[in-house]
């Protein structure tokens, strides 16, 4: 059943990026007072959650090994997200989803190169065919589509996601899901209200609470993220995250008014596959077995 823990975080992400565009585009609303609005939601319900299930938070976790990986995993995701909303304000959003999509090869492959854990054949296997089914849905003429304000959010992805995977691989060793993610967002406002604090000043009071909200929703899919990636590892966590881009064109689909594209609705269904087959390989390879008998 820990493969609801990522399915629901796909969902819920789905849905946080759909409002996140829609959002973008209001009147006075910049990727700056954006970022900060979204961030304060983050640390309001990482409190909430470390209250209620986080683990205690001892000294030791900002010395040494520990520190080191939790600065790092902080600057990685502020930069991450600010790349991110700067190009999602100009670029669409099926579009941005490819981008994202793209680091997962890389990430998958690190993975299986680096953790023991991780070399699961068929998992594998089934996360490289999901991730390339849904790079393939959004090829366009030979290559991914990709405006040019979303270049550097690309490349950062590409150097950076195999890193932070491997970053937040050991960081679970030592650090408790939801207590890490608290600790980064009391980081991260603070620096966020330093540079940008002024650009609060032009956003209207519904759409402060409108971002507020779908900051809340995305902070939740990114500690279910965390957490099956401290229960699931990084490749089964990957491929099932793979469903959050196609949940996400589905409500692209119905709120943005994007047209049906064929090819996503067969990559929709080939990651479906790839989760059914990775969760119970096992039981389909006995079942093979047994009627080759």
């Amino acid at each position: 059943m820990n493969f609801l823990i990522p399915f629901l975080g796909a969902l819920l992400g789905s849905g946080a990026i759909i409002v996140d565009k829609i959002l973008l585009g209001g009147k006075g609303i910049t990727y700056k007072n954006y970022s900060i609005i979204s961030f304060l939601a983050a640390l309001f319900v990482a409190g909430i959650a470390f209250i209620f299930v986080g683990k205690p938070i001892v000294c030791e976790l900002f010395y040494g090994y520990a520190g080191f990986l939790l600065i790092f995993t902080t600057i990685a995701i502020l930069t991450s997200n600010l790349l991110y909303f700067h190009a999602l304000k100009h670029d669409l959003l099926t579009e941005m989803e490819t981008v994202g999509l793209l680091s997962y090869i890389p990430v998958i492959a690190t993975s299986y190169i680096f953790y023991t854990d991780e070399r699961s054949l068929p998992v594998l296997i089934s996360a490289i065919i999901a991730s390339l089914a849904v790079i393939w849905s959004h090829w366009k003429k030979g290559h991914p589509f990709v405006r040019k304000r979303t270049y550097p959010y690309l490349l950062w992805l590409l150097i950076i996601a195999p890193i932070e995977a491997i970053a937040f691989k050991e960081i679970f060793l030592m650090w408790d899901p939801i207590s890490l993610q608290f600790v980064r967002e009391i980081i991260i406002v603070p620096i966020l209200g330093y540079m940008y604090a002024d650009t609060l000043r032009r956003v209207p009071v519904r759409s402060f609470f409108a971002i507020f909200f779908t900051g809340a929703v995305l902070t939740l899919s990114s500690i279910l993220f965390f957490v099956s990636y401290s229960k699931l590892g990084i490749i089964r966590t990957t491929l099932i995250f793979n469903l959050q881009p196609l949940l996400a064109y589905i409500g692209a689909l119905l709120f943005l008014k994007e047209k049906f594209n064929r090819k996503k609705f067969i990559a929709f269904l080939i990651v479906l596959i790839s989760i059914v087959v990775a969760q119970n390989y096992e039981q389909i390879e006995l079942f093979i077995k047994q009627s080759l008998q």
